[in-house]
């Protein structure tokens, strides 16, 4: 069974309200055998930049026809958020929480509608 391990990172300007994704695919041994990276405009905080390189993350596993994905990222609040877990933020997060949930609402229905056997979403 092939696992395919799927990196995904983000970089956000807050005076720009831009960023950048980036996407290292590996399989279960370690080999890279992918990569994207792709600028994002219209960006308003960069809890949405990260969940953008999680849904592009996604995207590149259905290009590539995975069928078992491992998704990873370091964004804890996301990962919580996808997940489900029960969790209190702060105020000063709230407004991004809010924010992230609408994104990640639309990264579980990819995950749903997919051809993916299995996917996760790992913090790493």
């Amino acid at each position: 069974m092939t696992i395919n391990i799927i990196n995904v990172d983000a970089g956000w300007r807050k005076e720009s309200k831009s960023g950048a994704l980036g996407i290292v695919a590996r399989d279960e041994t370690g080999v890279a055998n992918g990569a994207r990276c792709k600028q994002v405009e219209f960006v308003s905080i960069v809890l949405v930049a990260e969940a953008l390189a999680i849904r592009e993350g996604q995207h590149f596993a259905w290009e590539k026809s995975c069928t078992r994905v491992e998704l990873e990222t370091a964004s804890n609040v996301l990962v919580d958020i996808i997940n489900g877990a029960r969790r209190t933020y702060s105020s000063s997060l709230e407004s991004s929480r809010s924010v992230g949930g609408g994104v990640a609402y639309h990264i579980s229905k990819l995950a749903l509608s997919s051809p993916f056997k299995r996917l996760t979403l790992n913090l790493v």
